[in-house]
Parts: structure tokens; sequence; C-alpha cells
């Protein structure tokens, strides 16, 4: 068949119009609706019209007019099956912008009075809306934003760009995400695995274009540790641990500080030492670090060192005294021989002050040897 090119701009899509079949009027008797003689197409201010067995095709894309004339003096139409973006009036003329490329039988039906009544002649044939070659490449009129979103929510990124026969492909940190191939991207339930650099390829026969690169940002809690004591005192020789215990996205890195500077190996929840000494003195504090890059820091641990609990005597001469911790208890002992013997307790005293005294006769033989002894623990982990 025939074919004539109506070339209305660069519009992308063109719609063919195809007769399927004319038939007889219902009731036998056609009276003042006559049969068919063709459509007249008008598009960009130029008209073509094609009579009974032939194509007319106008370019869609941009406003076309399909105008029903060949039911002669019929008063009043009806359409069925236009394609999306058309409409069709009671006076026989469909009117438009068609979106959706296909084939769309369509039938009208012309009446012999202007309200649907009396005698009618129906007709059916095909318009078939058909993607044209671009005659440009792609143009992204808005690139993809930004986004972030809590986890287990939902990111949305979306693109809106210009031409005829685009493709989409969607990339994260440089590598093409299988699929996705739509002028959208939903990513939900939002997973950590999805933060990254986003980008969309847009591309057409004539060459493509890559929008520039949007962080999406998964938004997750950070860390919490479990309160630390905030003072701690040791004496000189005594072994010390601690455990810190944080929760959030797991795995948890650990990293021990002492007056805010990285102690070196101290990278695990538990932080211990043998026999300190005054080199441990100071601010210490833990940072806790999850899979999701959270930070939690723990409050400053003041952190004494005093000297052994060594026993002197008093300026009385009659009286021992030792430099003690607040809040520990110490045990004063005595036996008879230096290197051998049993000791004996001769008082348990729960220091109250950094200076603790005791009195040397009590309870312990004239020529006893004495010692104090530690009785709470130093802080260990549990």
């Amino acid at each position: 068949m025939g074919a004539t090119s109506l070339h209305a701009g660069s519009a992308p899509v063109v719609a063919a119009v195809r007769w399927l079949i004319s038939v007889a009027a219902l009731g036998g008797v056609v009276h003042a609706v006559s049969g068919a003689t063709g459509v007249t197409i008008t598009q960009g201010g130029k008209s073509v019209k094609t009579s009974v067995g032939t194509n007319g095709i106008p370019f869609a894309g941009t406003r076309i007019s399909i105008r029903s004339d060949q039911f002669g003096n019929a008063l009043s139409y009806e359409f069925d099956g236009l394609p999306p973006g058309l409409t069709g009036s009671s006076q026989g003329v469909v009117t438009g912008i068609p979106t959706q490329p296909g084939e769309y039988p369509v039938t009208v039906t012309g009446w012999q009075t202007s309200r649907f009544s009396g005698f009618n002649f129906s007709v059916g044939y095909v318009i078939t809306i058909l993607e044209a070659a671009p005659t440009a490449p792609p143009q992204v009129d808005v690139p993809p934003s930004p986004q972030s979103a809590p986890l287990d929510g939902t990111v949305t990124l979306s693109v809106t760009a210009s031409g005829v026969g685009l493709s989409y492909q969607w990339i994260k940190d440089g590598q093409e995400l299988p699929g996705q191939t739509a002028s959208s991207l939903v990513l939900s339930p939002l997973q950590i695995s999805d933060a990254g650099s986003y980008q969309v390829r847009v591309s057409n026969s004539l060459g493509s274009v890559t929008t520039p690169a949007v962080a999406v940002k998964v938004l997750v809690p950070g860390p919490t540790l479990e309160p630390l004591p905030s003072e701690l005192a040791l004496h000189a020789g005594e072994d010390f641990a601690l455990t810190a215990a944080a929760s959030g996205t797991e795995p948890i890195q650990y990293q021990w500080m002492l007056n805010g500077l990285d102690l070196p190996g101290a990278t695990s929840a538990r932080f211990s030492r043998s026999g300190v000494d005054s080199t441990l003195a100071g601010t210490l504090s833990v940072r806790a670090t999850d899979a999701a890059g959270g930070i939690a820091t723990s409050g400053p641990i003041t952190l004494t060192v005093a000297p052994p609990p060594t026993l002197r005597w008093a300026a009385s001469g009659s009286v021992l005294e030792a430099v003690t911790i607040p809040g520990r208890s110490y045990r004063l002992e005595s036996r008879a021989e230096l290197e051998s013997g049993t000791w004996s307790e001769v008082s348990t005293t729960l220091s109250a002050d950094s200076l603790t005294r005791w009195d040397a006769a009590l309870g312990a033989a004239p020529t006893a040897f004495l010692r104090l002894v530690v009785v709470s623990p130093a802080p260990r982990a549990q």
C-alpha cells in the first residue's frame, strides 16, 4: 500500500492509520449516513486525506488531528480503542499526542442524529504508533540527586532525559547494576551495602550521556558503649584489666587511648596490663567503631598509680603507716620469723584516706615481722 509522510519537526514516533473493514449500515438502511470515503490526518499545519485501502502516516509525539469524513453527513460519532493520548470528539475528530508505541484497533461509529441515535455506520481501522529513528543523542534534563535514608528505609533515584529511543543503565561505584534499566532506581529495604556512589547512563543509537556521581547514605544508629568507671586507682606492680562492651553494627573495632593518644596494640575490647607503673597514669578512654562507620567514645577514666603499700614507721616511732588508696581494704599480717612461718592476720582496715596508720603493738609479738596485703583486687575484666 502507498504511504504519505507528514514531517512535523523531529517528533519521535509515527502513527499509521490502516483500514480494517468497511461494513454496511446497521438495520440495512443507510439513509443520511453514507459509506466510508477516508480520513484526513493533520499535523504541523499539513493535511493528507487518505482513502480506503491506503495508509496515512503522521508523526506522533506532537499534536495530531484525525478527522473521520468517511460517513458523509453523519451528525455524531463514537470511538472505541483509541491509543493513549488521543481523544475523539462527537464531531468525528481525533486529537492529541500519542504517547505509547503499539498497534491499536479503533472502531468509529457515525450516527444519523447528534444524539447518537438513528441509523448508524461503523468502520474499523488500526492506528499503529511506531518509534522513529532518533535524530540526536540523549540529553539529561534533571540528573539524580544525593539521597539518604535510615536503614531498612527507601531511596528512589530518578533521571529525566530528552531524546528518542532512550535506554537506561544504573551504575554503583563504577559497576553496572544488573537489571536496573529503568529511568528510576528504587532501593528498598535499604541495606548498609546500598551506600555508595550512583550514576545512570542514558543511551540511544546516536550516543550516550552519563550523569555525575551522587551519594546514597544509609543512616545507621551509631554504637553505644556501656558505662566504665570514671576513676581508677592502682598500686604500682598490680595487674590490671578492663573490658569495654559496645552494641552496634557488627563487627565492632576498639581502640584504647591514654591522654587522647592511641595505645599501640590496644585494639580489643579487653585492655589489660601486668605490673603497672606510673607510665599508665593519666586519662584512659576507649573508642568503638562499628561496621557502618558509627563511632562512640567512652567518658574519661582518670587512672592514678600509687606506690606499693609499703609499711614504714611514723614519726612517733610507735605507729606504722603506709600509702593507701581510699575505698580499698588492707590486711596487716605478722609472723615471728622473716623467712619462715605462717603469716597471721593482725587486723583488716578499709582505707578512708591516702595514708593509713596502725598501732604496731596491736596483736603482734614484740619481735614479730609485719607486712601489709591489699585485700580488694585491682579492677579486672568480668
